[in-house]
């Protein structure tokens, strides 16, 4: 249970926060004198980083009103109902605002409806301040204008999981990965479609299960392939092993030993995470009927930080 935990953890975080550009990473401070990407004018130039300070306002007065729902609801079960009433206004002022400052922009793309770069920007700002089908507006129209930018595809992809548009997402991580095959969150997101979907993408497009299973996986390793020093890319690449059944695909307790040692292999592991990979090589081992083995990788991921799931698992063996 612990171990499909964390795959499910590592899944859940793709689909609530893994666009592959965000607006806190992206440096909004253009200068025109360095500014090649799109033709534009200066005038265009300057409404454009005008747009940026309202963002960036609008940012700050909707963190200062998140932070006010946080104190409203640290006492929540004492006054639920008028928790939920000043959280739910607090939320409406939010929306109220967006939909303000959304005016301004449409008004810029009136003027200059080819500026795909500003859209993309406006649209990583709505996903990050938790409007995603707003943001999946902007990017669409984007990249109509862009279809080369492997980065709005990709984006789409994530919102596309969120509503169900599940093929539409694949469509759009495979449309990623062809204009930059060397962009490893691309081929762990379709991996982790592929997986979680599985029955939903066998049916649509006619997909047998063990066939899209090796597909997940080898998107896994391509991925790891590709950041060989991702923990979360490293221990996918044994973790999809569970689900190995559900694809109705048997003896694969060797290819799961293998990628788990793997892991071993990344520089800089917490003791915690080097205990879990430990612990994944004993529990295989017990699997496999190599229980000398198995103690060993246990006796080893104790000695890496103590866990109960280790412990039981080497009791088991020196019951046997």
């Amino acid at each position: 249970i612990f171990i499909i935990a964390l795959l499910f953890g590592s899944i859940l975080s793709f689909f609530l926060s893994s666009c592959n550009t965000t607006s806190s990473e992206r440096k909004e401070t253009p200068d025109w004198a360095n500014w090649p990407k799109i033709e534009q004018t200066k005038e265009q130039f300057d409404e454009k980083n005008a747009l940026c300070e309202i963002r960036k306002k609008c940012t700050d007065e909707n963190c200062a009103d998140r932070k006010e729902i946080q104190k409203i609801m640290v006492n929540r079960e004492l006054y639920p109902e008028i928790a939920q009433k000043r959280s739910d206004k607090i939320l409406e002022r939010i929306s109220s605002r967006i939909r303000e400052l959304l005016k301004p922009h449409d008004e810029f793309f009136g003027r200059y409806p080819a500026d795909w770069d500003e859209m993309n920007k406006l649209a990583d700002f709505l996903y990050e301040e938790k409007f995603p089908e707003e943001a999946l507006s902007y990017w669409e129209k984007a990249v109509k204008i862009k279809p080369n930018s492997d980065e709005i595809h990709g984006n789409i992809a994530v919102v596309c999981s969120h509503n169900g548009r599940t093929i539409d997402s694949i469509d759009h991580l495979r449309t990623a990965i062809e204009l930059n095959p060397d962009e490893p969150v691309y081929h762990f997101n379709l991996a982790t479609l592929y997986s979680v979907c599985r029955y939903d993408i066998s049916e649509r497009e006619g997909t047998p299960l063990p066939e899209l299973f090796w597909k997940s996986q080898a998107e896994y390793e391509r991925a790891f392939e590709l950041d060989p020093e991702n923990y979360e890319y490293g221990t996918n690449c044994f973790l999809n092993y569970l689900f190995a059944k559900y694809f109705e695909v048997k003896e694969t307790d060797e290819l799961e030993f293998n990628a788990t040692k793997r892991c071993l292999e990344i520089k800089n592991l917490e003791p915690s995470q080097k205990a879990f990979i430990l612990t994944n090589l004993g529990r295989i081992s017990i699997r496999m009927g190599k229980n000398d083995q198995a103690k060993k990788y246990l006796e080893q991921s104790l000695v890496a930080s103590e866990t109960p799931v280790a412990k039981n698992l080497l009791q088991q063996i020196q019951k046997q």
